[in-house]
Formats: C-alpha cells, sequence, structure tokens
C-alpha cells in the first residue's frame, strides 16, 4: 500500500487591477504635489548663485510622481497563497524514486514595472541633488565682507521726506 501526497498551490492577488491603477495614480498625483511643494521651498532656500534653482521644483515634483506611481503598483505584487494538501492511498505499489517533482528555480526575476517606476523616481530625485549641489571649480568659500553700520542722523517720518 503505498501513500501519495500532492500539492496544489494558487497564487491569487490581494487587489484587483483597477484598485491598483486607482491608487497608483492617487498616489503619483498627491506626491507630485508633495513634491512640487518641497522642491518650492527648496529652491527659495537656495543662494541665488546656483543657476539651477527654478528646475527644483519640477524635478522634485516629477521625481514625486514617479515615487508615488511605484509605490502604488507595489500593491499589485502582494499575492496571497493558498496550499493544499492531498493524501491518497493507493493499492498498488509504485516505484517513488520515479516521481520526484522538479522545481524550477528562476535564478534572475524579471524586473517588474513598480520596480523600474521607482528606479526611476530615484534616479530623478538623485538628478536634482546632484544639480544643484554647490561647483567644485569655486574653491575655497569666500571671506565674509564686513560692512561699517550705516550712520542714521534723523528720524523719517512715513508722510515726511529726509532732506539733507
Amino acid at each position: 500500500m503505498a501513500v501519495q501526497q500532492t500539492r496544489t498551490t494558487k497564487e491569487t492577488p490581494v487587489f484587483k487591477t483597477d484598485t491598483v491603477v486607482m491608487v497608483a495614480g492617487g498616489l503619483a498625483f498627491l506626491l507630485a504635489m508633495l513634491g512640487w511643494l518641497a522642491g518650492h521651498r527648496i529652491s527659495l532656500a537656495l543662494p541665488p548663485e546656483v543657476q539651477t534653482r527654478a528646475l527644483v521644483p519640477l524635478m522634485v515634483g516629477v521625481s514625486g510622481l514617479f515615487v508615488g506611481a511605484g509605490i502604488g503598483l507595489l500593491l499589485g505584487e502582494l499575492k496571497r497563497v493558498e496550499e493544499t494538501v492531498t493524501t491518497t492511498t493507493t493499492e498498488e505499489t509504485r516505484d517513488l524514486a520515479g516521481d520526484v517533482a522538479t522545481h524550477v528555480v528562476e535564478a534572475l526575476k524579471s524586473l517588474t514595472p513598480a520596480r523600474a517606476v521607482l528606479a526611476v523616481g530615484v534616479l530623478l530625485l538623485l538628478t536634482t541633488a546632484w544639480m544643484i549641489k554647490p561647483s567644485e571649480s569655486d574653491g575655497a568659500p569666500a571671506a565674509p565682507t564686513t560692512t561699517a553700520p550705516a550712520v542714521q542722523t534723523g528720524a523719517v517720518s512715513p508722510t515726511v521726506l529726509p532732506t539733507r
């Protein structure tokens, strides 16, 4: 009498495709707007010598767009795994050595769209950081300049112009 076990594995996505697309679009929009606002604040804090400071809100907003879409698309990769084990008893004896199941393991997994979109967003963010860094050609920082305080000779009224 031989005992045979069969295992059945079933993978189903946790979220439906339309849910993943809606969440990815919403996160992309949200992070793009927050990125644009953050980039605007960053560009205002940069010194006027940085020539590319006008591009910072655009670059941070676009990288937020890609990062938000990538995070939303990661929801599509969540899978629910259900495994069923069935045990059957047969009267005939069989050579169990011939029933070895072969498993193919992929050494190189394919690049999923979520990972590709996240990579683009991270590369854009790194590009923005590289774009606004100070140039090395300036050398040492300039010595601070001191100015003499202005001498105030009289009181100024808002309605009367000062005369000399």
